[in-house]
């Protein structure tokens, strides 16, 4: 290869790393883009199979799932083609990502433990971490909140080790989330607030606004309206600023609620209709089925009866298909209540 064309690579891709560490994968998809035709006159190396990693990586962190899984499966044929061990464990895991977003629970779950498997041989360590934090995520979707929570637990102390505070915050974000599904208020706003502190030290936008959307959740189930209202605009001024339909989804839903306990159903309504729309367009499967459930809610409360059955069946149908055991039986109790 022409080292010239090597060298002008290296620092495209130099500079979408360093995107990536600012959370502005946009700007970092658009150096890999330009970087990747530089790489394709040469023979397969381990350059250009994480390079195709982590073009997959911006994709996914933006929300177009399907260029990610393109991106991922190359970058996976790369690796194998090249016995390279550590890239097919990294891209394996994010191979199980996407099925996960996809609503393929059991699936996701094969690809992480090969993943964590290769990753041992490579000798991984901060791989394996990211491995346990996905199967804890897996593992709290399907209501098993003990496996969930030691899987946090071991995730959170090898990144700790390492020093890597991005993952320590997504780790400490789960562990929020499943605090929560617990109704651990205290212990869910204390691991959130020392999430959020890492995440404006280091100015990660993106991990500020899913947190914030999260503690806007805890204050709504907490009827501390003031505290939800500011929370979950905080998340969805960063979801639009960074033009993230996933975060934007997620930040409507909570406004929705918000809107429906002020017994504002139309606009609650029109935040849900969005929520949907940016949901489908991500193809995240159980933020859609959450979604749809918030609408069989609205449709219940506001007496269209018929509708909520109808979303609420559909919610269900949402819920099974991914694997969130917890969360069928909460709307078979719905679709019961409706009956009586």
């Amino acid at each position: 290869m022409d080292d010239e064309r090597l060298a002008k690579a290296r620092v495209l891709i130099e500079r979408g790393r360093e995107a990536e560490k600012r959370t502005d994968f946009r700007t970092a998809l658009t150096h890999y883009e330009e970087a990747l035709p530089l790489l394709e006159a040469a023979p397969p190396g381990e350059l250009r199979a994480d390079l195709l990693r982590w073009r997959g990586n911006a994709y996914l962190q933006i929300g177009r799932t399907s260029e990610a899984e393109g991106s991922y499966r190359s970058s996976l044929a790369a690796a194998k083609e090249l016995s390279y061990a550590a890239g097919w464990a990294h891209v394996l895991n994010c191979l199980g990502a996407v099925a996960q977003r996809l609503g393929s629970p059991g699936r996701a779950e094969e690809l992480y433990r090969e993943a964590a498997l290769r990753a041992l041989q490579a000798g991984e360590d901060e791989l394996l971490g990211m491995v346990e934090h996905n199967l804890g995520i897996l593992a709290n979707i399907r209501g098993d909140f003990d496996a969930a929570l030691d899987r946090y637990r071991v995730s959170l102390a090898a990144f700790e080790r390492c020093g890597n505070e991005v993952q320590i915050s997504n780790v400490l974000n789960g562990m929020g989330m499943l605090y929560t599904d617990l109704e651990r208020f205290q212990e869910a706003e204390e691991v959130f607030a020392r999430a959020l502190t890492l995440a404006r030290a280091r100015g990660d936008l993106m991990v500020e606004g899913v947190i914030e959307g999260n503690r806007a959740e805890i204050y709504l189930l907490m009827q501390r309206w003031a505290e939800a209202e500011a929370s979950c605009a905080r998340s969805m001024v960063i979801a639009e600023q960074r033009k993230d339909p996933l975060r934007c989804a997620e930040a409507l839903r909570v406004w929705a609620c918000l809107a429906q306990a002020r017994k504002n159903y139309e606009q609650a309504g029109r935040a849900l209709e969005e929520a949907r729309s940016f949901a489908r367009e991500a193809k995240d499967a159980l933020l859609l089925a959450e979604v749809l459930r918030a609408m069989g809610e609205l449709s219940r409360e506001s007496g269209d009866l018929a509708r909520a059955r109808e979303v609420w069946g559909q919610a269900r149908d949402g819920f099974s298909a991914v694997g969130a055991r917890r969360d069928v039986g909460d709307v078979d109790a719905r679709l019961a209540s409706l009956a009586a």
